[in-house]
């Protein structure tokens, strides 16, 4: 069974206290998503040291594994209740590291360098964060480099052009995401614990974790149901959205206008009624013929039929949490007669007043 630490601390990561009087709780950590922790602490804890923005660092030991930092979530809701009995407890709900991307807009002008971009999709998405969270903003939107950091620039993404003035830079990020996924690059970024302290934003190709794909990746995780490793796999293949050849729009009216197409062939000529059209109005975008290909392309992306994967990872010998495998490493996973790479794009943990600890990974498949 794991073992858990839970350490209430301040904005700076002061420790105020260890938070051993936790009955049940859960966490989740989510790919170009935001992450949730939920605990209720008794009504013989110190209220007072609750407030906004502090801490809650989640310490995991996994079975036959060393304890290390899971998560490091910041509060942002507390509901204090009592039951008929007069007994009261506080419920808190803080959000992880990604929520700091929620918290900016693109403040720029359109136009301005810093809200038009071409660029690797990997150094856009840091370009992006240095301007709105980091040194390159004004300064009273920086967060301390003492707290948040970058990685280098990488450019190992695919080229971009972008404009997005004005916009939530979480919004944008997870644009940029599928940008790069449509054009056949899948670029991947998070907001990285480095430290208890300390955020790094970072960025990777591949995956955001390890490779452990079966068979020639480091320290390969084989998943099925026939090796025991496998509870409650669901494949869920869904083509009611799909669009699969996309019209793109520019500014300007009837022949003026400056339409542009994409097609996914191999999609539309899956069956004999396999076409399926779609159009986005890309008036927004820069009027040149890369950009509204770009919006094209985007909602070829968009359109692809939705392959959703989840299952419960038996913890057990090879398969341990936390020890052979995490969020956002890739996996293989055998499931209705296919053999498919995926990427632990979320993971759901849930811990019973008892210490019992259910894992819920939900995969998404890799190419």
């Amino acid at each position: 069974m794991s073992n858990y630490e839970i350490f209430l601390s301040r904005d700076d990561g002061t420790r105020l206290a260890l938070l051993d009087t936790v009955g049940s709780f859960d966490y989740s950590i989510v790919l170009h998503g935001i992450g949730v922790c939920t605990l209720t602490l008794p009504d013989t804890f110190d209220r007072t040291l609750l407030a906004a923005d502090r801490r809650i660092e989640v310490w995991r030991q996994p079975e036959d594994g060393a304890l290390a930092l899971e998560r490091v979530y910041l509060v942002r809701r507390l509901t204090d209740t009592s039951d008929r009995n007069g007994v009261r407890n506080v419920k808190v709900v803080a959000l992880d590291g990604n929520h700091l991307l929620k918290r900016r807009t693109v403040a720029y002008n359109e136009g301005s360098a810093q809200a038009t971009m071409t660029e690797c999709a990997d150094d856009m998405c840091k370009y992006i964060v240095y301007y709105n969270l980091m040194v390159g903003a004004l300064a009273a939107r920086r967060i301390s480099s003492t707290y948040l950091t970058g990685q280098a620039l990488a450019a190992v993404g695919p080229i971009l052009t972008m404009a997005f003035s004005r916009r939530n830079v979480l919004t944008v990020l997870q644009d940029i995401a599928k940008a790069a996924d449509a054009v056949g690059t899948p670029v991947y970024w998070h907001v990285a614990d480095a430290t208890p302290t300390q955020w790094e934003f970072r960025t990777s190709l591949g995956q955001p974790g390890m490779n452990h794909s079966y068979p020639s990746g480091q320290n390969p995780v084989l998943l099925s149901a026939e090796l025991g490793n496998l509870a409650e796999p669901s494949l869920d293949e869904d083509f009611s959205d799909e669009v699969n050849y996309a019209y793109a729009g520019g500014k300007g009216e009837a022949e003026d206008r400056l339409i542009q197409m994409a097609e996914d062939t191999v999609r539309s000529g899956r069956s004999l009624f396999g076409r399926c059209e779609g159009f986005i109005n890309a008036s927004n975008s820069q009027e040149t013929t890369a950009d509204i290909l770009a919006a094209a392309n985007q909602l070829l992306a968009d359109g692809e039929p939705k392959l959703a994967l989840s299952a419960s990872i038996v913890d057990g010998p090879g398969t341990r949490y936390g020890l052979h495998w995490r969020w956002g490493d890739r996996v293989t996973m055998v499931y209705a007669g296919r053999t498919m790479d995926a990427i632990v794009r979320a993971v759901q943990v849930s811990v019973a007043a008892g210490g019992k600890e259910t894992i819920t990974a939900h995969l998404e498949g890799a190419g």
